[in-house]
């Protein structure tokens, strides 16, 4: 596991007290003091016999005068005496010396404040005890009265109040990869503290002077007032370490890895790059020498550099960041045929975003599938038999033939290709590429040496589908298009007409629309980055079938009969109607006027006259 320093790293933390040094309240002091108050004694006998005796030694013989009985030296009786004086005194001194009376002391400050004179053995047998003086705490623990046995045993359960929070990290060149040291177990200065806390206020030196008796029992007296503290420092232990950090660093000694393309992301349109990867021998041993240092030291904090060998390899992530993009790109605008429309969006969906590695190749066939209404499809206008019919996935043409242009931009291989039987209004004759299911399929290969992909598009906005190509991008900003030009044109010819016999007479039915012929020659023509035709390279000559126009003619009669037919102009003769049978004239009879009588008016008033 990798992580930028923007990422952050995982801690190990132990319920142990941080290291601290040994805690107390009041520093014991355990030297003499310099002010004694041990009384001393000199005791000196002198003999005035001797010293008599001693002046009389220096006298002349000769000056000997007579001695009396006044001047005559210690009798035997005084010297008895005297003897017997001083062996009383030093009687009464060697009884005063062993009963104490002689013996040296000191003044001490007592717990409530007052101060005493102790003789000095009294002093070192208080401070000799063998169990903690009142008033020792370690670990929260009142030690007072036990051995130091004891207080090992009553504090050796207590855990630490505070964990120790341990971050520390290897980091390789930037990448830094945290050590997890939950498993290691902790170690305390418990024994140690024991020590520390039973040597408070006894002498340092089997001689200590009484300065140091002083300090030292004015200490312990003063512990009843305020108690002395101590806790434990809790450490981590290094055992362990070593397995911990080549768990860590021994998959990174590797070969190094190439960067590669894996995916392609639609939204961002980007391609997905798996980063490439430096190759280290790395040296894990002075690692482990590292991370113990600071553990021994307390210190649990850090980012430790990994000595290693680096490797690069051949193809970083740059060269993909900086080098791939869009090469080719080709749109066309469809109709307002809702079903067509909908199957050119399902068919892009799913190539939208597909990756070809150099040397994979693609059959729009084999990965779109049958087109059914199972599949998604909607029925749409196909060219079928040279006639345009209804079928699932009419109108997917549309998208193959814009793909077919950006393979060519882009300058790959074609391997299978074919043209409508007439040219499409989408696209340009020569450039199109129709597919049918179990018979004409488009296919080409990545003959590139990195990855390519497919981005394909419909904005039912503006009704256009869009096909780009990505992968390396031409050197100096180069550029391909796809162009073609008819070279040869071929009238329809004459309409074809066969007889309906069930369609009245007078009606007709086109079956098949009239499509001229065409030869149409593409070129591949490069481009620089400021719009220079570079070459111009034929690529593929188009054929498009001549197709004459069929038209059915109604041969029924009205009678149910079948009127004559002539194919080759499609006229269809009717019998001519007999004559109506001629009207008979009734014969003229004359009309014989009466007679007239002048003398008599009509009485018609519609005619006039003169009689």
């Amino acid at each position: 596991m990798k992580k930028n320093r923007s990422s952050s790293a995982s801690n190990s933390q132990r319920q142990v007290k941080p290291v601290s040094s040994v805690a107390t309240t009041r520093k014991a002091t355990t030297s003499a003091p310099s002010n004694s108050s041990s009384s001393e004694f000199d005791y000196t006998f002198t003999s005035k016999a001797k010293a008599k005796k001693s002046s009389k030694a220096f006298s002349s013989s000769k000056d000997k005068a007579p001695v009396s009985s006044a001047d005559k030296g210690p009798t035997k009786k005084t010297i008895i005496a005297i003897v017997c004086s001083v062996l009383a005194v030093a009687t009464i001194v060697v009884v005063m010396f062993f009963a104490g009376v002689f013996a040296p002391k000191i003044d001490v400050t007592m717990a409530d404040g007052t101060v005493k004179t102790m003789k000095v053995e009294d002093v070192k047998t208080a401070l000799a005890s063998e169990v903690f003086f009142d008033g020792i705490v370690i670990d929260g623990i009142d030690v007072s009265g036990m051995t130091k046995a004891e207080a090992l045993q009553a504090i050796a359960n207590i855990e630490p109040e505070v964990p120790i929070t341990v971050d520390i990290s290897l980091a390789l060149e930037d990448e830094e990869y945290p050590l997890d040291f939950t498993s290691l177990p902790l170690q305390s200065n418990k024994a140690e503290l024991v020590d520390v806390a039973y040597a408070y206020g006894r002498p340092t030196s089997q001689n200590p002077s009484n300065e140091e008796l002083i300090n030292c029992f004015n200490a312990v007296q003063a512990l009843n007032a305020t108690p002395m503290e101590y806790h434990s420092a809790y450490t981590l232990s290094t055992d362990g370490v070593s397995s911990i950090i080549h768990e860590v660093l021994d998959p990174l000694n590797s070969a190094p890895s190439d960067a590669s393309i894996t995916g392609f992301d639609i939204e961002t349109e980007q391609f997905v790059i798996e980063e490439s990867k430096n190759g280290y021998v790395i040296d894990v041993e002075s690692s482990i020498v590292d991370v113990k240092a600071m553990l021994d030291s307390a210190v649990y904090e850090g980012v430790i550099q990994v000595s290693a060998e680096i490797t690069p390899p051949t193809v970083d992530t740059e060269f993909y960041t900086s080098n791939f993009g869009m090469i080719s790109s080709s749109s066309s605008h469809t109709t307002a045929n809702n079903n067509r429309n909908h199957n050119i969006r399902i068919t892009c969906e799913k190539i939208d975003g597909l990756v070809l590695q150099p040397g994979e190749s693609f059959s729009f066939n084999g990965f779109v599938g049958q087109r059914t209404a199972e599949s998604g499809y909607e029925l749409a206008g196909t060219i079928q038999g040279g006639t345009l019919e209804e079928a699932y996935g009419g109108g997917i043409c549309q998208l193959s033939s814009m793909l077919y242009q950006s393979v060519v931009k882009a300058n790959l291989q074609v391997d299978e290709r074919h043209p409508h039987m007439w040219p499409s209004s989408y696209a340009p004759a020569g450039t199109d590429a129709a597919v049918d299911w179990g018979s004409e399929d488009f296919a080409f290969t990545n003959t590139s040496d990195y990855p390519i992909a497919i981005h394909a598009t419909y904005n039912n906005d503006d009704l256009e589908v869009t096909v780009q190509i990505y992968g390396l991008q031409f050197e100096n900003g180069e550029y391909i298009e796809f162009v073609a030009e008819v070279v040869s044109h071929t009238p329809a010819g004459e309409t074809i007409y066969v007889a309906a016999p069930t369609l009245p007479v007078g009606q007709t039915n086109q079956l098949i629309p009239p499509h001229d012929g065409y030869s149409a020659q593409s070129y591949q023509v490069w481009y620089d980055a400021a719009g220079n035709e570079i070459s111009r390279n034929e690529y593929a000559m188009s054929y498009y079938y001549t197709i004459r126009e069929k038209i059915e003619v109604g041969t029924l009669n009205p009678d149910g009969t079948q009127a004559p037919f002539d194919p080759v102009t499609g006229i269809v003769t009717t019998p001519t109607p007999p004559p109506p049978p001629p009207t008979e004239t009734p014969p003229t009879v004359p009309v014989t006027p009466p007679p007239s009588d002048p003398l008599v008016p009509t009485t018609d008033p519609g005619l006039t006259g003169t009689p």
